[in-house]
């Protein structure tokens, strides 16, 4: 690629086609494009993400690349054509969908659901790509994922989950075939993992591994971009959507809590985000003649909060390990992922400095502690 310059070495041929045969659709032919890494390592395990930016006579274009590994063991592991074909389904379709049915009964701007504009995908295997809006032009900016979201950034997010799922319902409600076509089409993740060879799943066993080593007490053995001006938060956007998939609302907010905020914050904050998001999931299924005491009531989602409670416990603990980890050490997890066999390269005894340790600790018990708190276990 004659134009391409910086960090494309990675790409396969396959997917920088794809990539140039997009930029020349926008009207940026025999232009400037230039390739560099979006974020660092342990913002992506599963794709491979760019942020191209092109120069040309028709002005300047920002694109983020979400990159499908090409190596098959790697492909394997992180189930790359179910959740790049979960994330195709989702921006090309069923975000546009949503969007509609808020349209149709006039949802004032400040609620309609936003997500980045999608400028193309592949979804060929190996070679998938996703092609999006660079948010970052637009003032938003990813949060620290060692830091707990603050309460504001999880009512925000909150807000954006109860609208989803809003029109979830919405839609199964009125337009029962389109919602059908959607549950049967998006893949579960970690259904399809569960069914992986014992092989290939022997990463995640020392992923187990590790995390019960740095557990020296017997008492726990037993058991979103956001955009902020001025230090304010105005507003969050969802756009990871990989593991998207027919199930309770519950398993997004347990996923969204337990994975993106500390025991304190919860402690203080848990049981007022519960009647938070029944408020906005109720308002805003309202616009549409329904009411969430009926679609979905409060004493639902508090069942369902144990029942989905110790299968997101186990992916919580396990995601301790990634979430926690400083960029070199989240290089160490992802090589760990690429090797044909799995050795000790993640052993917390000799790879990690002691700072890392003492916040993966504190993560794992942290996580322990609340669901005890909460009565999930």
């Amino acid at each position: 690629m004659s134009n391409f310059e910086g960090d494309f070495q990675d790409i396969s041929e396959g997917q920088l086609q794809f990539i140039k045969n997009v930029i020349e659709e926008k009207g940026f032919k025999e232009s400037k494009v230039v390739f560099a890494p979006a974020g660092v390592a342990g913002d992506n395990y599963v794709a491979n993400v760019k942020r191209i930016k092109v120069q040309g006579e028709n002005g300047q274009l920002s694109i983020i690349a979400k990159i499908a590994p090409t190596n098959e063991l790697v492909r394997k592991r992180v189930n790359a054509t179910t959740m790049f074909g979960n994330e195709h389904l989702i921006y090309t379709e069923f975000l546009p969908k949503l969007l509609q049915l808020q349209k149709q009964v006039g949802t004032p701007d400040e609620d309609l659901v936003k997500f980045p504009k999608c400028y193309g995908t592949n979804v060929e295997a190996p070679n998938e790509v996703i092609l999006l809006e660079d948010l970052r032009e637009l003032g938003f900016s990813m949060q620290d994922r060692l830091k707990s979201l603050s309460d504001e950034c999880v009512s925000s997010v909150l807000k954006k989950l109860a609208i989803y799922h809003s029109l979830s319902y919405v839609l199964k409600s009125k337009e029962p075939d389109t919602y059908n076509y959607f549950k049967d089409n998006l893949r579960d993740m970690w259904g399809a993992m569960a069914d992986l060879p014992k092989e290939e799943l022997a990463y995640f066993s020392q992923l187990e591994e590790f995390t019960m080593q740095m557990l020296d007490d017997p008492q726990y053995k037993k058991h979103i971009k956001n955009s902020i001006s001025g230090g304010t938060l105005k507003e969050s956007i969802l756009i990871d959507y990989q593991i998207a998939k027919s199930s309770s609302p519950a398993y997004d907010f347990l996923y969204m809590i337990f994975n993106c905020t500390d025991h304190e914050t919860r402690v203080k904050n848990f049981y007022n985000w519960l009647d938070y998001y029944h408020s906005e999931l109720d308002k805003s299924l309202s616009n549409y003649g329904l009411k969430a005491n009926y679609v979905y009531p409060r004493d639902q989602l508090d069942a369902d909060l144990k029942r989905y409670g110790k299968l997101q416990f186990g992916c919580s603990i396990l995601l301790c390990n990634v979430l926690s980890a400083k960029p070199e050490d989240a290089a160490k997890f992802k090589e760990g992922m690429e090797r044909e066999s799995v050795d000790r390269t993640i052993d917390p005894k000799k790879k990690l400095d002691v700072d890392t340790k003492e916040r993966l600790k504190k993560r794992i018990t942290s996580v322990i502690d609340s669901y005890i708190e909460f009565g999930l276990l």
